[in-house]
């Protein structure tokens, strides 16, 4: 693979990686970064951004609009083609994967084909990876990869995750036919996974419905059977009330309400 590596990957040098500190990998699987596997790494545009933003025009996305494994029109924001040019630095086009700096530091998408160009902020720009499928990259960034996000935050008022450490950022690296494999298979197992919580949600909703029914139902006499030979309510609230109304008389009288103690009759002599 070593041999290959400027034919797949643009004629970027490789840098072999010491794996003395990382897990040891199947055969044919060899730990790159992101750096040699991308054209490379950048940043979003920093600066202040309120004056800029417009009705329509280039889609301008922030770390809002990056949700884990899907970005997010939520919220999405626009700049003029004139400021987009001026910032070009951190256009984006399908296929790009950004990762939030700062903040929810570490999740990661990947710019869906619909948005042809953007532009963003606050975001770390892995530019059209090559040597790893870009949904997979994004899949590896949200999951084992978060471990290594954390170790590497930095700054005390604001955690931000910076250009350097993304590009230094291991991955591992499957031959190309094993990553459409291995994407298409964690793509499967996403979607029955989804299709249980979707289940289970709904079987939440439908159980939480049916407790309401029974206290309702039983709260309307209709959970059991009526028997007509049962002693209606207001008879019932006839004795509690005159047995209220007796307590109060005796009380009124100086009358202890507790059962008076039997007497003990004491014999002569004992």
């Amino acid at each position: 693979m070593e041999q290959n590596w400027e034919k797949y990957h643009k004629g970027k040098k490789f840098t072999k990686i010491d794996p003395s500190n990382l897990l040891p990998l199947p055969v044919g699987w060899l730990w790159s970064n992101f750096d040699q596997i991308s054209q490379r790494v950048t940043v979003g545009h920093v600066g202040p951004m309120k004056e800029e933003y417009i009705d329509r025009g280039i889609p301008f996305l922030r770390s809002q609009n990056v949700r884990t494994n899907r970005f997010d029109p939520e919220g999405l924001k626009f700049i003029s083609p004139g400021f987009h040019i001026q910032i070009k630095k951190s256009t984006l086009f399908p296929n790009d994967i950004v990762v939030v700096r700062s903040g929810n530091v570490g999740v990661s998408c990947v710019i869906p084909e619909f948005l042809k160009e953007a532009n963003c902020s606050d975001l770390v720009i892995v530019k059209q990876p090559y040597g790893i499928l870009p949904s997979l990259g994004a899949y590896y960034m949200n999951s084992t990869a978060l471990r290594l996000v954390n170790a590497k935050k930095v700054g005390v008022a604001l955690t931000h995750f910076n250009t350097k450490s993304m590009a230094e950022m291991v991955v591992p690296l499957p031959p190309i036919e094993e990553q459409k494999f291995l994407l298409a298979e964690i793509e499967r197992l996403f979607s029955i996974a989804d299709e249980i919580e979707q289940t289970i949600t709904t079987s939440l909703c439908q159980s939480e419905t049916l407790r309401h029914s029974i206290l309702k139902r039983a709260f309307e006499g209709k959970l059991v059977p009526q028997d007509p030979n049962d002693e209606p309510a207001s008879i019932l609230l006839e004795r509690i009330k005159a047995e209220k109304a007796r307590n109060a008389a005796e009380v009124k009288k100086g009358k202890t309400l507790q059962p008076k103690s039997p007497k003990r009759k004491i014999k002569n002599g004992n």
